[in-house]
């Protein structure tokens, strides 16, 4: 019943998530395992295994790309850097994929920063990220960004910057 009830946003997102080839979601193949992942995403449960035996879809199948879109469209609400790097790509049009891989890499990291904001520090790292990635982002279109200085950015980018690489 609630697939019935959320078959356009779910067919929306999957959409959108195609599109921006997602990982586990590029291509227009194997459309039944994307959709219940999706509808399990927004049911936070797993469809029922009975049903998945008659679709003829395996677990692992919906598990993987659930746990994608779960990390994808989550933060952990006791992380303020998380908080604030999401809320800077956000503001900023960074794709949700950027996004969650440099909040992802901070929390396998969690790398130390003289700078003491902690909105200049989710900024610089989050530019970081996004340069590593090869996405398209300036210096200047942080300027956006309320109660981020361009010397505590810069200061917090150098500081990531200076950290022994492992």
């Amino acid at each position: 019943m609630y697939m019935v009830n959320n078959q356009y946003d779910i067919i929306a997102e999957v959409i959108k998530l195609t599109d921006a080839n997602t990982p586990e979601f590029e291509g227009g193949r194997n459309r039944l395992p994307k959709i219940l992942s999706v509808a399990a995403h927004y049911m936070k449960r797993l469809p029922f295994v009975e049903a998945m035996r008659v679709l003829g879809v395996r677990t692992i199948n919906i598990t993987k790309r659930k746990s994608i879109l779960d990390n994808l469209y989550s933060t952990d609400i006791d992380n303020p850097m998380a908080m604030n790097i999401n809320s800077i790509g956000q503001q900023l049009g960074v794709p949700p994929i950027i996004i969650s891989k440099a909040i992802e890499e901070y929390e396998r990291t969690t790398p130390t920063n003289s700078q003491p904001k902690i909105i200049a520090q989710a900024a610089a790292w989050l530019f970081l990220q996004a340069k590593q990635s090869k996405y398209k982002i300036t210096k200047a279109e942080f300027d956006k960004i309320p109660d981020l200085s361009r010397s505590a950015l810069n200061m917090a980018i150098k500081s990531y910057q200076n950290l022994p690489q492992s």
